[in-house]
This record gives C-alpha cells, structure tokens and sequence, in this order.
C-alpha cells in the first residue's frame, strides 16, 4: 500500500542515516520510489531522480551487488530504455540467480515488450524461488491477463487472494480479469471492496459504469477527475483509458500524447495491455509506440 511503502522510506531513510555504507538501505529506498510509481501513488518525474541517486549509490558500495543493478533496471525502464533495463536485469541474475525480484521484475519487462513465454517462464522462476509472496503470486495473473487468457488470470488472483483477501494488486487484477472478460457486474463489486483506492481507481470505477450503461454516473466521475483543483490528480494515461471506453479516441490520443510528454510510466503497457487494443491500428497511436521504443 502507499502507506507502507512510505513507512518502508521512512525506516530504509533511518538505517541510511546510522550507516550512510549500508548498501542494501539504499536500494531499500531505490526501490520503494519505483513501486511508489508503478502504483501511481508518485510521479516519476519526482520519485525515479529519487530512486536512481540511491541505486547508484548503492552499486557505488558494490559493484557486485545484484538488487542494485535490479533497482536500475527498472529505473532504465521507466525512462523506456528496454535493451539497458534487459542488460542490467540479466546481468543481476547472473550475480544471483535465486534473486527472486530480478526474475519478477523481468518478468514485467518480458509482458510489456509481447515476450509472454518468456514472461511466464521468468514468473514461475520467482515463484518457485519465492512461493509464498504475495506480490509474486500475483504476478502470475498479470502473465495471464497481458496473453488474454482472461480465465485463467481470474484464477491465479483468486488463488492469491484466497492467501490476503485485502491484497490491493490482487483485488485490482481481478476486477481488470473481470472486466476485460465482459464480467462488469463481478468487476464493480471486486472493486467496491479495495482496500485502497486512488484517483486511478475511480478511473477505473468510471469505465465500467460506462460498461454497465451507467453513462451519466461515469461522465460526473469524469468531470471530478478532470478537475484542475483536486487535490490528488489522475494520470492522463489513466483518463485516457475512459475516454476509449467511451469511444472517444481523439480525446484518448491527446490524452495519451499528454501522458508521452509527463513521461507517465504507464506508457509501458502501450504495446500489450489489453486497455489498447481499440487504438492500435491508428497511426497516431503507433508513433507513440515507437516514441517509447515498443516498437
């Protein structure tokens, strides 16, 4: 959750402090800033320079130090640098090959450039490295859902629900696996129960009540969201997603060249996350493609 996450910089801040040579503390707040932003509960533009001082940092005191070179990784990630990040994770499983975040995070890497076999292959090896996380567990969903083996992902997040019935990543992956499979009634409910919600999850709310006929509830959403003075704002990218749903894709390609020119991390998704499929075939849409190097 966002409230443990910046706990967890709070207390990794604390261990830097007694012992500023502590390697592992700095990956410790490294990493935290990433999962911050890959949960849209930061902006990149102010929690990745964050990440990227105490990842260096840290390789700084080690050079050998695999869960640094997995921090920057992800940070070659988020600035769309796919070869570098591939590098950088392949050279910390070799450092340590029972790393079970180095093939997690692979992983993702994997899914978000079309490589699912290779994806699932990675996200069973940290299962089998790592068999009661939580977060890995529900990896294995998202492997299915990004291959659109709708079913299949219900299942995997419900296994992992069944271990923490108040996991957010669960709770959220479900609700999309239900969504995406035209289950929108199963999909307001799951998500009604989060045990945390943001402004990217009324997004979410907004496109299926659309999907339920609920147009009007879901234009006031939308209306809220696009309110210049609310106090937590949504992503474009995330605002982008209601208006395909709506059908307007004019508004979703600015949307979606506004979230290019923020650098939103969710861009990573563009090439394979189902949320697209309705504007690949248009031009503007696979410039952006190449624009964030998927392509």
């Amino acid at each position: 959750t966002e409230q443990g996450l910046k706990r967890a910089i709070d207390l990794f801040q604390q261990a830097v402090d007694l012992d500023p040579s502590y390697a592992l503390a700095h990956v410790g707040l490294a990493d935290s800033n990433l999962l911050l932003i890959e949960y849209g509960r930061a902006r990149l533009a102010d929690a990745n320079p964050k990440a990227k001082a105490h990842a260096q940092k840290a390789l700084e005191l080690d050079d050998d130090l695999a869960e640094a070179h997995v921090s920057l990784a992800a940070i070659s990630e988020n600035e769309f640098d796919w070869k570098e990040a591939e590098r950088k994770y392949r050279r910390a499983i070799e450092l340590r090959p029972g790393y079970a975040t180095a093939h997690h995070w692979y992983a993702l890497l994997l899914l978000r450039n079309g490589r699912f076999a290779e994806g699932r292959a990675e996200a069973e090896r940290a299962r089998q490295l790592d068999p009661v996380s939580l977060i890995i567990n529900n990896l294995i969903g998202v492997v299915s859902m990004y291959a659109r083996e709708y079913p299949r992902a219900i299942g995997e997040f419900t296994r992992t629900l069944e271990l923490d019935p108040a996991f957010p990543p669960a709770q959220r992956g479900l609700r999309d696996a239900y969504f995406h499979s035209s289950r929108y009634a199963d999909a307001l409910a799951v998500h009604d129960k989060l045990s945390e919600k943001g402004p990217e999850e009324v997004a979410c709310r907004a496109q299926i009540l659309l999907a339920l006929g609920d147009r009007a509830a879901a234009t006031s959403l939308l209306r809220e969201l696009e309110d210049p003075s609310t106090a937590q704002p949504v992503s474009p990218a995330s605002l982008a997603g209601v208006y395909v749903f709506l059908d307007e894709k004019e508004q979703a390609l600015l949307l979606l060249e506004r979230a290019y020119a923020e650098h939103d991390f969710r861009l990573a998704g563009l090439k394979t996350h189902p949320d697209w499929d309705p504007l690949r075939s248009d031009p503007r849409f696979q410039r952006l493609l190449r624009q964030v190097n998927l392509e």
